[in-house]
């Protein structure tokens, strides 16, 4: 069993189970007489132990304390709100190893949420908390660890949710004959007829959660039919970018801007460099879309075929769900409005994009 000073442990301890706080209590009461309470109560307290004599549960059949705990509910909205966003914020202000930390913990939570999962699914949730666990001391290092009251910096983990994650896995191990979503391996004995069940049962899922009025556009199919037409407008203003769909308004928000002033009013200084980067790969008539990284190989006063941009402050995306590619999230709406009158330290938008189709 873990004591509190033992939760920051990377390998899990044995549960604390019925059997073992029934034989602790045996034994202490073969050594100490109850009714010397004060004698009792301190024999107790290296076990961790109530002191309450005769447990009422004793002979209750599948009875364990295990998991109990004084832990409340702090998984609120706002806290679900920044999971969303909070790799994104820090990126380029903390420290790699406390990115890489954080970065863990968010792929530990979404991949234990996962509807299906198999040994390879278990495997990466193994890995992210590994991950954490090889990472963790950057966060106190760094000073990002600290007390809710004091506010001191703290130089332990005394936090029972990291012993509670060490459970996870085994979990799924153990119940996999019980529990729908487990499967030894999913391309073997799962015809398409299941798998189409499985999407079924999940768009319903997001579509009850969205609300029974709100109805989920398809913009990958609305992409693929703009992508065939010969009479709608270039370029097209729907597209696909591997699990991702790219909704714009017909309208920009800004018109015919010259690229050196959309350079400083999103304070991109490296702008010209990007399109001429993505020119000299595309050609002058872009057909297909992909994504620029490394380094710039072109120079910042390239020439490009182009002098004007047209800008849009606005875009919507949709997604398909990490842990299924047949069912469709609502869209989202991603803000990037610059500094105006409204905005005094303008308007952006943290957004994670999928862009592997494979992934």
């Amino acid at each position: 069993m873990a004591s509190y000073k033992q939760f920051s442990d990377a390998f899990q301890h044995p549960p604390h189970t019925a059997k073992i706080t029934l034989t602790q209590l045996k034994r202490i009461k073969s050594t100490c007489d109850a009714r010397d309470v004060e004698a009792f109560f301190a024999a107790c307290e290296p076990d961790h132990l109530s002191g309450v004599v005769n447990l009422f549960w004793h002979d209750w059949l599948s009875t364990d304390p295990n998991q109990v705990s004084m832990l409340k509910q702090v998984t609120g909205r706002a806290q679900w709100d920044i999971q969303h966003y909070l790799v994104a914020v820090i990126m380029n202000a903390a420290p790699p190893g406390v990115v890489i930390a954080v970065h863990a913990l968010m792929d530990f939570h979404y991949l234990s949420q996962a509807v299906t999962i198999d040994g390879t699914q278990c495997q990466k949730i193994l890995d992210a908390l590994r991950t954490f666990h090889d990472h963790k001391h950057e966060i106190i290092a760094h000073g990002g660890h600290r007390g809710a009251k004091s506010k001191n910096i703290l130089d332990n983990w005394y936090i029972p949710k990291l012993e509670m994650m060490q459970s996870v896995v085994p979990s799924i191990y153990q119940m996999h004959t019980a529990t729908v979503g487990y499967r030894d391996d999913l391309g073997d004995g799962v015809n398409d007829d299941e798998e189409a069940d499985e999407a079924g049962d999940l768009q319903a899922t997001i579509s009850d959660f969205w609300g029974t009025e709100c109805v989920v556009s398809n913009f990958f199919k609305q992409a693929e039919l703009a992508s065939l037409s010969t009479t709608a407008p270039r370029p097209l203003r729907m597209f696909v970018i591997g699990s991702t769909a790219i909704h714009l308004n017909f309208n920009p928000s800004l018109q015919h801007q010259a690229i050196d002033d959309v350079a400083k009013k999103f304070c991109l200084p490296d702008l010209q460099a990007a399109l001429a980067d993505y020119i000299q790969w595309e050609g002058q008539t872009v057909h297909n879309l992909h994504k620029l990284t490394g380094q710039h190989r072109a120079s910042p006063t390239t020439d490009l075929p182009f002098k004007h941009l047209n800008i849009w402050f606005k875009v919507r995306v949709q997604q398909m769900p990490h842990h299924s590619g047949s069912a469709l999230l609502p869209a989202l709406t991603v803000n990037a409005s610059p500094l105006d009158a409204n905005w005094k330290y303008s308007c952006y938008d943290a957004a994670i994009f999928t862009v592997n189709s494979a992934k």
